[in-house]
């Protein structure tokens, strides 16, 4: 361990210090050839700009030339041999010193006289990018659209563009750095192969060409954006005497060092393989932890403790899952066997009480924008107006699990309130309410496994619930009219039937009305459908408003309702039957433009046909409904808008003896 020691002493400062040394004359060479690179860039960007300049300056000359009268009427004839001799004299001199081609181009895209030529494009290409204010691959020219006035307004006589090459050998700037042209993303010329990827403007990168490590950058010029990069500097020599001083030193150290591997790793590999196998799931595997240095010692010993522990943990969760997967099973069988509300809530309070190992636990679901607590799980001690029902609040609010105590102290407790637990129940992706369960000893706060299977049961909590609002909601709709509300013909059947058993019993009295509405086939004529469905929706509310809350307002069918009046007798039924007809006809009806006009409204007036009979004690229900509704034919054939009262069953109808002889034989 000495010569270890004495080693590292001798070999890490050498080789920090070269490696150091290394670097920094690496960073001041890149930092100086990054400021020749960029010295280099200004100068190109002067003299691509210079250039084009020259360019621009034989464009404007020959703009001017074209806009002077002789120049102005040529170009307007299109005399191509005039403007050609025009051309000519102006190029004399300056084609190709400023520009490889001068070139006149009339408005319709059509070359009319040029002075020198390009490589690689038509004087017909050059002209069609002018007038399309384009440019042309491989190619730097400037243009000048040619105007005249006429009438107060300018009209363009045509264009005359100057246009040079770009290629590497017009780059060429006699710098030692290579460059290219970019234009549109891509490098349209180049004094070798550009680098693989182009730095953002202005900045310096290191990045590679062809292979090799080069410095690049870029700049904008009137020419387009430029890329100049050159080979990247290295120091070198250092390698050569760094190994010479390191490699004895390290041969040594490997020496050592293979020397005590015996007496540290066979220990290291055994407390190795001991962690592998509880890692495979042997958690009764054990390292020995007395032998080795003492590190290595210590090192076993916290690998049997964390086998220890983790086994305990393991056994806990088990226990957890057996009583969740208990607890979700009492809420399935207890949806199977009932859904009832309040049942299915109770057995979801006491099954997650129970599988958290709560005191209480607690549903509180929202009723008119508010949560109300629907179990009774908290005994009066427990103040659900302070921290536990701020915590149900924020759980609402935020559609989070939280508990008490509050990790992000979001919500004030005290050791006083105990530790609690709090779950979002959901319902179409929103919240409908909130499960908490809790516990009066804070010194067992609820942990994240705690909230893993919490959450795990309310997921099927919500689940449960969900099936008992579609049981419930089953049940209104198999209730109740789908247009109106009110109830149905197989309701009020039922309903009329166990009336009729209690009136017997009783000796009560019980009546009938029979409502139709006069003229509303003429509504859905006329008017339709759509208004017709809203004439029966608001007669449907004008009926219910006008009965007792102990009365049955059913829909029969088509225009037809049916009133049940328990405990009501003839005058009764008359008082109640007169006020349904009132209601009615009071105030028309407001309903949309119909067939012809939907988007307008109308006003109908309507009105409806009562028939009522009483129950005489022993008569069939059957027989009821035919005599209120024989009375509401009498009412329609008596002029309608009417109420119209059953007449008496005959003598021994209603105790279901019929007479032999007489009319009603």
């Amino acid at each position: 361990m000495l010569a270890a020691v004495f080693v590292a002493i001798s070999l890490v400062p050498v080789v920090l210090g070269v490696t150091l040394l290394g670097q920094r004359l690496d960073q001041q060479v890149a930092e100086r050839a990054q400021a020749e690179l960029v010295t280099a860039a200004d100068a190109i960007v002067v003299a691509t700009d210079a250039r084009a300049t020259r360019v621009g300056d034989l464009t404007s000359d020959a703009a001017e030339l074209l806009v002077a009268e002789e120049g102005a009427e040529a170009l307007a004839d299109a005399d191509e041999q005039a403007l050609g001799e025009l051309i000519d004299d102006l190029a004399d001199g300056r084609v190709p010193e400023r520009a490889d081609v001068l070139v006149v181009v009339a408005p319709d895209g059509r070359p009319l006289a040029t002075a020198g030529s390009l490589p690689d494009t038509t004087d017909e290409e050059l002209a069609e990018a002018v007038v399309a204010g384009e440019q042309v691959p491989g190619v730097s020219h400037a243009s000048r659209e040619v105007q005249t006035r006429e009438d107060d307004e300018l009209e363009t006589l045509g264009w005359v563009a100057a246009a040079n090459p770009v290629t590497a050998t017009e780059l060429t700037t006699g710098t030692t750095v290579d460059f290219g042209l970019v234009r549109n993303d891509s490098v349209v010329a180049a004094t070798a192969t550009p680098p693989a990827s182009l730095p953002p403007l202005g900045e310096v990168e290191e990045t590679s060409a062809n292979g090799t490590a080069v410095t690049a950058t870029t700049a904008t010029s009137t020419e387009g954006t430029l890329v100049i990069w050159s080979q990247r500097p290295t120091t070198g020599g250092l390698l050569a005497p760094l190994t010479a001083v390191a490699a004895p030193v390290a041969l040594l150290a490997l020496v050592l060092a293979w020397l005590l591997a015996g007496q540290l790793t066979r220990p290291l590999a055994t407390a190795a393989a001991a962690a592998r196998d509880v890692a495979d799931g042997d958690l009764e595997r054990r390292a020995p932890d007395d032998r080795g240095p003492a590190e290595v010692r210590e090192l076993s010993a916290a690998l049997n403790q964390m086998a220890t522990q983790l086994s305990q943990r393991l056994t806990e969760v088990q226990e957890s899952r057996d009583a969740l997967a208990a607890s979700l099973d009492r809420v399935g069988q207890s949806l199977a066997a009932r859904l009832d509300l309040s049942h299915v809530l109770d057995v979801i309070a006491s099954s997650a009480e129970e599988a958290l190992a709560a005191d209480r636990a607690e549903v509180l679901l929202v009723e008119d924008g508010e949560l109300r607590p629907y179990t009774h799980g908290f005994t009066p001690d427990v103040d659900l107006a302070g921290p536990l029902r701020r915590l149900a609040e924020h759980v609402y609010a935020t559609g989070r699990p939280s508990r008490l105590p509050d990790p992000q102290d979001e919500i004030h407790s005290d050791a006083s309130d105990g530790a609690a637990l709090c779950v979002p129940l959901r319902r179409h992706g929103g919240v409908r309410g909130t499960l908490t369960v809790w516990r009066l000893d804070a010194s067992q706060p609820y942990d994240d496994r705690d909230v893993a299977i919490l959450r795990s049961f309310s997921s099927h909590a919500s689940v449960a619930l969900d099936h008992v609002d579609r049981h419930a909601e089953a049940q209104r709709q198999a209730a109740t009219d789908g247009l109106t509300g009110l109830a149905n013909i197989r309701t009020l059947r039922d309903t009329l039937s166990r009336e009729c058993s209690a009136a017997d019993r009783h000796g009560r009295e019980l009546s009938v009305l029979t409502v139709d509405l006069d003229h509303f086939k003429h509504v859905n004529d006329v008017w339709g459908h759509d208004a017709g469905d809203t004439v029966l929706v608001e007669v449907a509310r004008r009926l219910s408003d006008s009965c007792r809350t102990s009365d049955l307002v059913a829909r029969a069918g088509g225009e037809e309702f049916i009133v049940l009046l328990p405990e009501t007798d003839t005058a009764g039924a008359q008082v109640i039957g007169e006020r349904v007809r009132q209601s009615v006809s009071a105030t028309p009806v407001r309903v949309r433009g119909g067939n012809n006009d939907p988007d307008g409204q109308l006003e109908l007036s309507v009105t409806c046909s009562v028939g009522i009979a009483t129950r005489d004690p022993q008569e069939p229900s059957d027989d009821l409904l035919r005599r209120a509704d024989q009375a509401l034919y009498d009412a329609k054939r008596r002029g309608r808008d009417r109420v119209i009262t059953a007449t008496p069953p005959p003598v021994g109808e209603g105790t279901g003896e019929r007479p032999t002889t007489g009319p009603d034989a």
